[in-house]
């Protein structure tokens, strides 16, 4: 306990503080996102010491996801996809005049969710790392590749799209130099890509300039700001429901911002013990990992214990900064969430081309931040979703190298087959990627479709 609390000083928990504040306002403007907001603070804080760049990361992290709701109560227009459901409730009460009501409780149960899911980050995270220390070269190749196959299910309605996103974020992933034969991969005789697609330019192109493009595209649409209605609202009345937030927190107005919330710790778990992350937001903050020289998986925790305390603490006062700032600062941030595009645009287009360039210092990675820019733009529009490709770009290399020395050990063992898949967690990896795929493609779906009827009815 008093080495967690020897990380907390006034600059750590400035910087928490500031990220939360950043946090509330990114992700209640819609064009924004905490995504987009953590892309680019990847090229802020590359340069900082990693215990400030984390706890700024927390706060925008922790008050982002909750600060999609804001504009999901007021003007109909989820902040964040974790938002959306809170459209269905939140906007309609805001038309009976109950906009502040609905806004304390989304406030209140997105506390609940983060505690609950750091909670369980601080409890799960050592017993998951040690089961993740017997994976194999392959465990750890099929773990990324069932990662994969899942985000590519639950991102977009249409599996295949998502698929198509995966491919291409591992061909960017392959870009550079082959790590083990030192021969260059589709660099396309373009002397700037030997070392590799930098990972800063891709992050704000995809997240940043993208949405940027996309702001623009739907500069027609109007935004209709519900007036925000001081009434009294009891707490009472609101804490009758903790029991269904406890159990959405387990899960993941109420019940969608506590689930989304507790996702936030879920998310975490795997990104820190298994290097895959659980979500886009924790696929950027791996790359701020690496950018710092951290190496998450199995051994993150004992190598790196201040780091991995720095996470849970600057999680927790982001929490409390959650709340504070939600019952206290986010009824008055009606107007703000209408800033106009043309204020907009610019600040947020000139920090993509700072941030692109300040990692490198190269015009290069300028000129890619507007490709991919264009390209994740394109992506949204044919509904083609980015958090797959971002996922595949942040693990490609990761699944290259274990995939080619698994098959190197194997090569030399007297059972090659045998060596390679007669784990336990190897058969049981294979299976779920198994079921996944068989899952989502059409002539098996109906028959995977047969076998979770019959559980559910047991």
């Amino acid at each position: 306990m008093l080495e967690m609390l020897s990380i907390v000083d006034l600059r750590f928990l400035l910087m928490v503080l500031l990220g939360s504040v950043a946090g509330l306002f990114v992700g209640a403007i819609p064009g924004l996102s905490v995504s987009m907001a953590t892309a680019l603070l990847v090229s802020i804080t590359y340069t900082w010491d990693h215990s400030d760049a984390l706890a700024m990361i927390m706060g925008v992290y922790v008050v982002g996801v909750f600060s999609g709701a804001v504009s999901a109560i007021l003007i109909n227009i989820p902040g964040a996809p974790s938002s959306v459901v809170t459209t269905l409730d939140g906007y309609p009460m805001s038309k009976k005049g109950q906009s502040y009501k609905a806004l304390f409780t989304a406030t209140i149960y997105s506390f609940v969710g983060s505690v609950f899911g750091f909670i369980a980050l601080g409890l799960l995270a050592e017993p998951v790392a040690a089961i993740a220390i017997k994976f194999t070269k392959m465990d750890y190749f099929l773990l990324a590749l069932f990662g994969l196959v899942t985000v590519g299910s639950v991102s977009t309605k249409n599996y295949a799209k998502g698929l198509v996103s995966v491919m291409l974020g591992l061909i960017i992933s392959m870009v550079g130099l082959d790590p083990l034969m030192g021969t260059k991969r589709l660099t396309l005789g373009i002397q700037n890509l030997a070392g590799g697609i930098s990972t800063v330019p891709a992050l704000v192109g995809f997240f940043g300039f993208a949405e940027v493009l996309s702001v623009i595209y739907s500069l027609g649409q109007e935004q209709n700001v519900l007036a925000m209605e001081k009434t009294k609202v009891s707490l009472k009345e609101v804490l009758k429901h903790w029991k269904l937030s406890i159990y959405t927190s387990t899960i993941g107005i109420m019940a969608s911002e506590s689930s989304n919330n507790a996702c936030i710790g879920g998310a975490l778990i795997p990104m820190l013990t298994l290097a895959v992350p659980g979500d886009a937001v924790t696929a950027i903050i791996l790359s701020v990992f690496y950018v710092h020289g951290l190496q998450p998986g199995p051994m993150f925790i004992r190598k790196n214990p201040e780091a991995f305390q720095a996470i849970l603490i600057a999680g927790i006062i982001a929490c409390f900064a959650l709340l504070v700032l939600g019952l206290l600062v986010a009824p008055r941030i009606s107007k703000v969430i209408t800033i106009p595009k043309n204020v907009m645009i610019p600040v947020v287009t000139s920090l993509c081309v700072i941030g692109s360039f300040a990692c490198n210092n190269r015009l290069f990675d300028v000129a890619l931040m507007f490709l991919f820019g264009v390209i994740g733009f394109l992506m949204r529009r044919f509904d083609y979703p980015v958090a797959p490709l971002i996922l595949a770009m942040v693990l490609g290399q990761m699944m290259d190298s274990n995939f080619r020395q698994a098959v190197s050990l194997a090569s030399s063992a007297d059972h090659p087959i045998l060596f390679t898949f007669g784990h336990w967690q190897t058969v049981l990896l294979l299976l779920c990627i198994a079921w996944v795929l068989l899952g989502n493609i059409p002539w098996t779906k109906p028959y995977v479709e047969k076998v979770r009827g019959v559980f559910r009815r047991k």
